[in-house]
């Protein structure tokens, strides 16, 4: 039984809320990366296309930058926001 101060909620739910809540301390909007054109990205990436370019040509801000080359990396993420 629950205490008064317990809410419940469904498992699936509450992973796709900390999804997009991660996403978002992490300094980028989920429709960016449903959006994104990975493959041109890491081709204009692995071509040697600057950062300024490719930000501008794809939209992006520099957080977005840094999290794409990261998760193209496989690396692990910090809060952007603290």
């Amino acid at each position: 039984m629950l205490q008064n101060d317990q809410t419940h909620s469904s498992p699936s739910s509450s992973q796709e809320m900390d999804s997009v809540n991660v996403s978002i301390r992490r300094g980028i909007d989920p429709m960016t990366l449903v959006m994104l054109n990975f493959c041109l990205f890491r081709s204009l990436y692995s071509g040697g296309t600057s950062r300024e370019k490719i930000c501008s040509a794809m939209l992006l801000n520099d957080d977005e930058f840094a999290y794409i080359v990261g998760l193209m990396n496989g690396q692990k993420f910090k809060s952007a926001r603290g």
